[in-house]
């Protein structure tokens, strides 16, 4: 087994093995210093089989990178100087487990841990620590490779181990990071003016917002705008085509993470103002507009002059989708006096209101 054949000048003890233990990149062999020696080599073998020379070095430490997870190997060393190579002592032997390979992934409210399967491996052990927390949280043993966390806080960074287990072997681990920023809830979609506003709730943390946009039809959300500023919590979307439904959804970003993307969003159809006109006549003041696709029913709004709120004073229904034209006459009005009104359109879910213009006129 000697790497040297010259007759000794030298006398050098035989290394003390102190451990052979699993480590992140393979199995770390120690040993006592011993004195004299210039450096260590070092030999392994598995099985019944003949020791062999992997590698040589000079600290009192050596890690065998080549092991094969699954695999128990024994280990011994000689030490050397010049061409001298002493003994070696009875062999440590190791099991050994390669360390996980942990990848993380932050979704709308967990945090998925996925790793690869190991070899020799009958079950999992996962560890966690938040940031601010000085020891680590045995999460849960299991068979399976990959893990959710669900008990997650908002802008928390969460440090991860997993430990490969067979019987009393236990494998190093390497440790990954991940942090969690919550993802934000949109409160309201309306249609508004031309355009539709989205409002979302405040995230705490958060540097400010991303907000995706898609229609009905398409399958991938397109960015389409990034908000600066954690308190500005809403966004008007004027790039919009009458009757098509948008589907919106908003992430929180700040230095280090950007939230999860929720795939769902919400969406509305987008209702433009309805364009119409008014005419002071003898019965009153009349209001015409003209008929749009997909629409229910039309409801006109009045304020008079020194009043704060807008009351609803006709609900007209779109029996026909094909007329042409509508229009109300308001005949409780009194001359000399100045009144505004507003058309909206709804279609078939009552609570989708399109946006609306402001018109204002002195009953003569």
């Amino acid at each position: 087994m000697s790497g040297y054949n010259v007759v000794s000048k030298y006398f050098l003890s035989a290394p003390k093995l102190s451990s052979a233990k699993n480590s992140a990149s393979g199995i770390k062999v120690t040993w006592k210093e011993v004195n004299g020696a210039e450096g260590y080599n070092i030999y392994r073998k598995s099985g019944s089989g003949s020791y062999k020379y992997i590698g040589k070095t000079s600290k009192l430490y050596y890690t065998d990178t080549t092991a094969k997870s699954g695999t128990t190997y024994t280990y011994t060393v000689k030490a050397y100087k010049s061409k001298t190579e002493s003994s070696y002592n009875s062999g440590l032997s190791c099991k050994y487990l390669a360390a996980p390979k942990v990848e993380t992934k932050a979704y709308t409210s967990t945090i998925k841990l996925s790793w690869d399967e190991i070899r020799g491996a009958k079950e999992y052990t996962v560890y966690r620590k938040a940031s601010g927390e000085s020891k680590w949280t045995k999460l849960t043993t299991t068979s399976k490779t990959s893990y959710k966390d669900t008990n997650i806080k908002n802008n928390k960074t969460y440090s991860y181990r997993v430990k490969a287990v067979n019987g009393k072997t236990v494998s190093s681990y390497k440790t990954v990071k991940c942090s969690f920023l919550k993802t934000p809830s949109i409160t309201s979609i309306n249609n508004t003016g031309y355009g539709q506003k989205i409002t979302w709730d405040k995230v705490s943390g958060a540097d400010g917002y991303k907000i995706y946009v898609k229609m009905e039809d398409e399958s991938s959300w397109t960015l389409l705008k990034t908000v600066k500023g954690a308190s500005k919590t809403s966004y008007k979307n004027d790039s919009l085509r009458y009757g098509f439904i948008y589907q919106y959804t908003v992430r929180a970003y700040n230095d280090s993470v950007t939230s999860a993307l929720d795939k769902n969003g919400d969406e509305l159809r987008y209702i433009a103002p309805v364009p119409f006109y008014l005419e002071s006549i003898k019965k009153g003041v009349r209001i015409g507009w003209g008929n749009m696709a997909r629409i229910d029913q039309y409801k006109v709004y009045r304020k008079a002059d020194g009043e704060s709120k807008w009351s609803v004073i006709a609900t007209i229904t779109c029996d026909d989708e094909y007329a042409p034209h509508f229009e109300y006459i308001d005949t409780n009005v009194k001359k000399g006096k100045k009144y505004s009104y507003r058309v909206v359109a709804l279609d078939h879910d009552e609570n989708n209101k399109g946006g609306y213009e402001t018109q204002t006129i002195t009953h003569k």
